[in-house]
């Protein structure tokens, strides 16, 4: 059963996660769009910070722009996080799927079933309102553009922008940059609490098995003899423990 696969292509979809299935040419192009979002947001960011400025400080102004440098900053982290343990991150999902970890019946399969519809409520609900929220932002910004004197963002760049054609270039490359640096946050910051929800799955299957567990051996203590009764709860409860034991390393 393959899960969170929503919040890998939408992580794919922003350039963060490579599918699997992917080499030669396709592995290439993914990695330079990769590479393009990463110059795009990290630019962005530098071009910002040339900007401060500390004289004849305009409050309201100051106070947008390092607010967004400081979510670029966290951007950057993210970026970082996801490419960077690409490896761990694809453990912890193939581990979901490897025993002790995957459903033995169907019980087991509603209650993942269960959880997997929570992170469908975040991957909902989120989205909508974090796009509501950027939205407004964003419109904001673009209503303030003055061709070719006022950018939809303040930045530093070591060129003229007066000109027609260079002022919209700019400013479509500051709109992408906040668009694709509010994706990467769209696609990242689900991931884990969704990730948690599959967690607690499992801590409702280790009681499920639990119960499971005592429910047979009141059924071999009275048809079996000792030393059946005797390894037979050695095998079971060992066999619990140690996914008690895989669920807090996981964890």
């Amino acid at each position: 059963m393959e899960i969170l696969t929503l919040n890998f292509f939408v992580l794919t979809l922003v350039g963060l996660w490579k599918p699997r299935g992917w080499s030669g040419i396709k592995a290439v192009l993914y990695h330079f769009y990769t590479a393009i979002v990463i110059f795009a947001n990290i630019s962005f960011l530098f071009s910002g910070i040339m900007d401060l400025e500390f004289v004849n400080v305009d409050i309201a102004a100051i106070i947008d722009n390092i607010s967004l440098l400081l979510s670029l900053v966290t951007i950057r982290q993210k970026t970082a996080c996801a490419i960077g343990n690409r490896k761990d991150i694809k453990e912890i999902i193939d581990t979901l799927g490897r025993s002790p970890f995957k459903p033995q019946d169907q019980e087991e399969e509603n209650i993942v079933k269960r959880f997997d519809g929570f992170t469908g409520y975040i991957l909902k609900y989120y989205p909508v309102l974090f796009t509501m929220a950027i939205t407004w932002y964003s419109i904001g910004h673009i209503f303030l553009m003055d061709p070719p004197q006022v950018l939809p963002y303040r930045g530093w760049f070591p060129y003229s922008y007066n000109s027609t054609a260079i002022y919209w270039i700019t400013a479509i490359y500051q709109l992408y940059a906040i668009c694709s640096a509010a994706s990467i946050n769209l696609a990242f910051d689900p991931l884990l609490p969704c990730i948690i929800c599959h967690m607690c799955a499992q801590v409702h299957i280790l009681r499920y098995r639990f119960d499971l567990m005592i429910k047979k051996l009141e059924v071999i203590y009275g048809t079996h003899p000792k030393d059946v009764i005797t390894s037979s709860e050695r095998r079971m409860v060992g066999e619990w423990v140690d996914h008690h034991i895989s669920v807090l390393k996981f964890a």
